[in-house]
């Protein structure tokens, strides 16, 4: 009766139907975690470093918990139940919905640091599109979106109220920090040969790396239209990366591709203030 009530409601949203249907709920749905691969880099570099660095760490834990947790509940998605409800392919468990928690834990970390009661409500207004588009398509039930909520906004609470404090007196030596941050991942990853865990244990090595080593730069540049060009050339880098290595095949085998993607986007986006404020530097020098 449960999971009927549900996929009926799921009916009911998909029975509104409307030009572009399932265009404009792929677009809504695409403003969760796949965006924020753009959009944090931008936040971090010319932005707000605090809210860059928050979110990354926010959203990658984020992306760990999602995956444990629906490997261990194991839920099948609502199309997989009714195949009548099914409009677009979609892997992996119902329970939670990550796109949904994504959207909260990284919206609702721009909305705190911004402390703008109109990005908040805008926060608000993206959560719940997104939460329809996840339900209109059919790849989620009311109580998977529901939950993607409540956790997302229980980790943002702890992570402000508690953890950040923890984790800022946790000293590491920079030179053990970047020998963690290397061997961990790829000893565990012959313990479990998934993507997603590995690719997100990826981006947080490469970057906690980049943050060990390297010294902390200043903002790219204060010029609009310079941090414009430079944020498009750090931009144009990362899209090239991610598209780039899968066609790289001289690796030695024991970097499996995922995590060597994840570790090269996770070094480029911690590394490339510091490479700016290197080049700029010297070209000031000259002048």
């Amino acid at each position: 009766m449960f999971i009927t009530s549900q996929l009926a409601f799921i009916a009911f949203l998909q029975h509104l139907h409307y030009p572009h249907f399932i265009a404009i709920n792929q677009f809504l749905s695409s403003l969760s975690g796949k965006a924020f691969l753009i959009l944090l880099p931008i936040v971090y570099w010319g932005v707000n470093e605090e809210a860059g660095k928050d979110g990354i760490v926010l959203l990658m834990a984020s992306t760990l918990l999602i995956w444990l947790i629906k490997d261990v509940t194991a839920l099948p998605r609502p199309f997989i139940i009714d195949p009548a409800v099914k409009l677009i392919d979609a892997s992996g468990y119902s329970f939670p919905s990550g796109d949904v928690w994504a959207t909260v834990v990284g919206y609702g970390n721009l909305a705190y640091h911004s402390k703008n009661r109109y990005f908040f409500i805008l926060t608000v207004i993206l959560i719940l599109l997104v939460a329809y588009s996840r339900m209109a398509l059919g790849v989620h039930f009311p109580h998977d979106v529901i939950a993607g909520m409540v956790m997302g906004a229980a980790m943002l609470y702890l992570y402000f109220n508690y953890l950040k404090q923890k984790l800022r007196l946790i000293k590491i030596p920079p030179v053990i920090a970047f020998n963690l941050a290397l061997f961990l991942p790829l000893f565990a990853s012959y313990l479990y040969n998934d993507k997603t865990p590995w690719r997100v244990v990826g981006i947080l090595s490469g970057f906690w790396m980049s943050r060990a080593l390297l010294p902390q730069p200043k903002k790219l540049t204060n010029k609009l239209l310079y941090r414009i060009i430079s944020i498009l050339l750090g931009i144009s880098v990362l899209i090239a990366i991610v598209y780039g290595v899968n066609e790289i095949s001289w690796w030695p085998q024991i970097f499996k591709p995922y995590y060597l993607k994840g570790l090269l986007l996770g070094l480029w986006v911690g590394f490339f203030p510091f490479l700016y404020d290197q080049v700029a530097g010297a070209i000031n020098k000259k002048k």
